[in-house]
């Protein structure tokens, strides 16, 4: 569930970044600037508190955790960059595989491709736009919510069936590195 932190602030910071920028040349702007940085830093540890918490809830609740491995760059690129980083994917991601280091959880990635289009009953690729929030199978007729069938797909991916999947590791900087595991 994302929060949307950034509607919950976004009318603040609005207010006091148009309450600096009327701010004379000259004038005292530093209460201003100090105002605005306050409310952006407010934001940004909202989100940080909300994301650790969560983390750290997933980590100590499951054994493993399955995440399809996103070019969160290039779709921040596109459409919806803002409630992209809004949510958090990377950071969320990045906490999950320290976290799960000393947790003893496992973390796997697997190839996104397909997840959501791809029938979770019979493998059938049933084409959707965004827009379609239904995964309707004409196949074999399942009907389930599109990301609940994402779902049971990123799960299957990561447990039967797929030779490749990505498994997270911590480098001793901190750093996260992809490591290639192999099922046999």
């Amino acid at each position: 569930m994302n929060p949307r932190h950034i509607k919950k602030h976004e009318r603040k910071i609005a207010l006091l970044g148009k309450r600096l920028s009327r701010k004379k040349k000259g004038s005292n702007r530093f209460k201003a600037k100090v105002k605005l940085a306050r409310a952006y830093e407010k934001l940004a540890n909202t989100r940080l508190d909300f994301l650790h918490k969560t983390s750290r809830r997933l980590v100590k609740q499951y054994s493993e955790i399955s995440l399809e491995n996103l070019n969160i760059k290039d779709m921040v690129q596109e459409k919806y960059g803002k409630q992209i980083n809004d949510a958090g994917w990377g950071m969320l991601t990045s906490m999950l595989c320290y976290k799960a280091e000393s947790a003893g959880c496992r973390i796997v990635f697997v190839a996104a491709e397909g997840t959501t289009q791809e029938c979770s009953r019979c493998g059938t690729i049933v084409p959707k736009t965004l827009l379609d929030r239904v995964h309707n199978c004409p196949n074999c007729g399942l009907i389930l919510d599109r990301d609940l069938n994402s779902a049971y797909n990123i799960l299957k991916r990561s447990t039967v069936g797929h030779t490749e999947t990505e498994a997270c590791e911590v480098a001793p900087t901190g750093a996260i590195m992809k490591q290639e595991a192999h099922t046999p």
